[in-house]
């Protein structure tokens, strides 16, 4: 019996049956997007309306503790109803929340099934040797895989064009009409630029044309944190200006005889850390910084002399906590903490000297205790673009580097310049000195001729005509005499 062949059904691997499927979903996926949006922007709002009903309640609490009594029954009045609409700010927030929360998590679940879905096969009935050739024989397995591989690089390439078609058009109605960017878009924090997870910034104090400098806090050693002085971080307009924590030279608070006394170290709860300004590329131990830098007139007329700038001392920031607390202007009412300069240090503790040794001590056991556990950033990596901030100091104990170190190769081929002007300058200068003592002594050689040649003593002055005499001849005589 003559058995026929039956030719084997081709797998129909066109996505155009997909279509519809995925036209309905971004259309889903659209409609879910709106709806994230209008829920961002709302939250957006009341936290805006929120924030300034919280600063009115604080307003009044504060106008109610002097208040007479009938005044006062009116500012309880306000201040319940405030409390009334907070609550219910609050409530609204939370539903906005809840919104974004439900909005995330169904453009996920579609998101999930556009990527499970697999390409129509026509059902194929049991006994199918799958793809086949236009004669119906079956195709090798390269040729099947190469033929499904290529299905599944289209399928991909559609499944990333829509989503980036999507997400364009997100971006450009964002932009147009104003509206809050979901989380389909991609954002940084500002600080995710510069600042690793284990890093903050406690607060900053304004700086010399590098801006704001910032007083970061590393803390990838547990219970074993340091800090730094940072000029190439940003920082935000919301954290704290340490120069209004300052306490040195100013009073206590308090009542009777503590009212007019100055802080210092009697005051002292806690000493939290300190932070140094440690230059990128530093290859000593930060603790070295904190020593003070002594030259003597002399040393540092040496090193001008040499066209060098002065060494610099780093800054340090001693960051205390306080027994009693201290109102500090947009901040706190009570706030513990202060971030004090050497020379605010100095009058903490009484003496330059005391204080001095204070901050070494600290900083060198802080550090050394990081270290010691494994601490990887007591120094960040150099960067050849940041030479602008990368200043060197001088006079640690350990790794002193030279002055002039640390500057870019157009400050050092100034400072090459400068020097040999400065050598030519100074070669000049002596050849005319020389040239200067070289006349007076022939003037003076001169001088003992011609008093020999006309009979006057060596000790006596010249008369005017002697005198006058002598010069005429000293001026007539040729230069190589």
């Amino acid at each position: 019996m003559v058995v026929e062949n039956k030719p084997l059904r081709r797998i129909n691997f066109s996505s155009r049956s997909q279509g519809a499927i995925q036209k309905s979903k971004s259309d889903r996926k659209k409609i879910i997007s709106e709806k994230r949006q209008a829920a961002h922007a709302k939250r957006e709002a009341i936290k805006t309306n929120l924030e300034a009903k919280n600063k009115k309640r604080d307003e009044l609490l504060k106008l109610a503790q002097d208040a007479n009594p009938e005044d006062e029954d009116k500012l309880k009045n306000d201040i319940a109803q405030l409390e009334k609409d907070i609550q219910s700010e609050q409530m609204e927030i939370d539903e906005a929340d809840k919104e974004i929360d439900e909005a995330d998590k169904a453009d996920k679940d579609i998101d999930i099934e556009m990527l499970d879905e697999k390409p129509d096969d026509d059902d194929g009935e049991p006994g199918d040797a799958g793809p086949s050739d236009s004669n119906g024989n079956p195709l090798q397995t390269t040729e099947s895989n190469n033929l499904e591989n290529k299905f599944q690089t289209g399928n991909r390439q559609n499944q990333h064009q829509q989503g980036d078609a999507n997400v364009a058009d997100a971006l450009a109605e964002a932009f147009q009409k104003g509206l809050v960017l979901d989380d389909t878009v991609c954002k940084y924090k500002q600080a995710d630029t510069t600042l690793r997870q284990t890093q903050a910034i406690l607060g900053y104090k304004q700086g010399t044309g590098n801006g704001r400098v910032a007083i970061v806090a590393e803390t990838d050693v547990p219970g074993h944190q340091i800090y730094r002085i940072r000029r190439d971080v940003i920082v935000s307009s919301d954290k704290v200006d340490i120069i209004q924590t300052r306490r040195a030279g100013t009073g206590v608070l308090g009542k009777g005889s503590r009212g007019n006394t100055k802080w210092t170290s009697d005051d002292i709860e806690d000493l939290v850390g300190i932070a140094i300004e440690v230059p990128p590329g530093y290859e000593g131990n930060p603790e070295n910084l904190v020593l003070p830098i002594r030259l003597s007139e002399a040393q540092k007329e040496e090193i001008k002399a040499k066209g060098e700038r002065l060494p610099k001392q780093a800054d340090v920031q001693l960051i205390i906590q306080w027994k009693l607390p201290k109102s500090v202007k947009g901040i706190s009412e009570n706030y513990f903490y202060s971030f004090e300069s050497r020379a605010g240090c100095h009058s903490i503790y009484g003496t330059a000297k005391k204080a001095n040794q204070v901050l070494y001590d600290l900083a060198k056991t802080a550090e050394q205790k990081y270290r010691d556990n494994g601490g990887l950033y007591s120094v960040e990596e150099a960067l050849p673009e940041l030479d602008a901030l990368a200043w060197t100091p001088i006079g640690s104990r350990q790794a002193s580097e030279e002055p002039g170190s640390g500057k870019n190769d157009k400050e050092k081929e100034e400072e090459t310049k400068k020097q040999e002007e400065k050598e030519k300058q100074d070669e000049e200068n002596k050849r005319r000195e020389e040239e200067k003592k070289k006349q007076e002594e022939k003037k003076k050689n001169y001088e003992l001729y011609f008093r020999s040649k006309e009979g006057i003593d060596l000790n006596a002055e010249f008369t005017v005509e002697q005198k006058t005499k002598f010069e005429d001849e000293y001026n007539k005589l040729p230069a190589s005499t």
